[in-house]
């Protein structure tokens, strides 16, 4: 039985645009099947032999590419494309065709729009706009569901207002104005920035009641002062330079998420001990929290700046458990008294100047038999992945002594370490008589 071509076409149209072309190769009436595909993506990577580079001018081979692009778009017979996706690095010299293509995938009632014209090669900290976005995309409020812009030079004010569209990504971008161009979406639900810079002093998104993920990936917000209004949130991450971040009317009982994850270069404790605080409060009430060895580093410096209790469920620590880090980790374990399930992720070192006091000791520092609520109460599950750092036995005997209610003990490591390690826990007092502790060779 032969599938109908309308299957075959939903099918074909999840296959990456070189492969689905191959298939009119495999039999006669498949021939012309990828022309009426509605996901198009076009890679210059897919097409080119080698990338482009800024000193090799126009090349054949983009000329080529381009003229792909045009030939499929002028041939194509449907009335509407689900998904459009253009990676294009740095096309100088065609940035009139560009629009001209952008504009006609438009007039096909296009819903999912990715334009990215990054060069790979591109280090993250460079955030000039190779391209100046096309103005045709500026009017398009009727269609457009998700909108994915990277390198896109755009000016913000004349977005017009659109209620459909829920998800919208910028990447390589100076932020000034963004405020504008946001009031312009109120049915935006996620938000994502990657790579952009903001050299304002002050920034403020005043985002809608239907905004549920936001997200800053490897964002340098140095110079700002940032307000975050968001009433509805559920998923914030936030990776980079620490920024100061203030938020409001965060609804404690919707945010799920929260992911820190914070570059150290030129990072100085005592200028970002209050900014830290501010951010962790912002998302004290995530149920689940990721933080990273930076954090967990400069938190014992703002205690007094915290408050007194998190909300969060699931802890996830990325750590490689040294002396400076150590006061963190047992300060977060003590912020959270629902603390369901721990997290240990051993990473390399990423290590700050951090003056520690003269009686820390840290071989000692685990022998302390202060405890916490959670440890008495809620902790069920604990786990390491990367198990083999000199101090993780040291909490682990701590966790497993103190931890009244603890069930799961997982630990990932090399199957070297896993004699060493059985040997080490099994005549550690166990503060719970249902725990299992299992090793996982990883």
């Amino acid at each position: 039985m032969e599938l109908p071509p309308e299957v075959l076409i939903e099918k074909i149209s999840y296959l990456p645009f070189k492969q689905a072309a191959r298939l009119s190769l495999v039999a006669k009436r498949w021939r012309n099947l990828y022309r009426e595909m509605k996901n198009i993506v076009f890679k210059e990577s897919d097409f080119a032999k080698d990338l482009f580079s800024y000193d090799t001018g126009t090349t054949h081979e983009r000329v080529s590419f381009v003229h792909r692009m045009e030939q499929w778009i002028s041939r194509f017979p449907g009335n509407s494309i689900n998904r459009f996706e253009i990676y294009f690095p740095a096309p100088y010299g065609f940035q009139e065709t560009i629009a001209s293509l952008v504009d006609m995938v438009l007039s096909k009632q296009v819903k999912i729009l990715v334009l990215d014209f990054s060069h790979p090669e591109t280090s993250i900290h460079y955030h000039v706009a190779d391209v100046v976005l096309p103005g045709c995309v500026y009017d398009q409020t009727t269609t457009i569901e998700s909108l994915k812009l990277i390198s896109c030079s755009l000016d913000s004010s004349k977005f017009k207002n659109s209620t459909v569209l829920r998800s919208l990504t910028i990447g390589r971008l100076d932020l000034k104005d963004v405020t504008i161009m946001l009031s312009n979406f109120p049915s935006l639900e996620c938000l994502r920035f990657v790579n952009c810079l903001s050299l304002d002093y002050y920034v403020m998104f005043t985002l809608n009641q239907r905004l549920r993920e936001l997200v800053f990936e490897d964002c340098d917000f140095s110079p700002s002062y940032c307000t975050l209004e968001l009433p509805q949130v559920v998923i914030v991450k936030c990776s980079g330079n620490l920024p100061c971040f203030t938020f409001h009317g965060v609804v404690s009982e919707r945010m799920q998420e929260a992911e820190l994850d914070f570059w150290l270069e030129g990072a100085s404790v005592y200028r970002t001990e209050v900014d830290l605080g501010k951010l962790l409060n912002g998302v004290s009430h995530a149920k689940t929290l990721t933080i990273c060895s930076f954090a967990l580093q400069v938190i014992p410096c703002d205690d007094g700046g915290l408050l007194s209790s998190f909300g969060t469920r699931h802890l996830v620590m990325r750590t490689n458990l040294h002396p400076y880090e150590l006061t963190g980790i047992s300060l977060m374990i003590h912020k959270c008294p629902l603390l369901e399930s721990l997290t240990l992720q051993i990473v390399p070192p990423k290590l700050m100047e951090v003056l520690l006091p003269k009686e820390f000791n840290a071989d000692t520092y685990w022998l302390d038999e202060i405890t916490h609520e959670c440890l008495e109460k809620t902790l069920k599950v604990v786990v390491v992945r990367g198990f083999g750092n000199l101090y993780e036995l040291q909490i682990l005997t701590y966790l497993v002594k103190h931890g009244l209610v603890l069930e799961r003990l997982d630990l990932y490591m090399s199957e070297d370490e896993m004699l060493r390690v059985q040997m080490a826990l099994l005549n550690v007092p166990r503060g719970s008589s249902r725990l299992q502790i299992t090793l996982h060779n990883a």
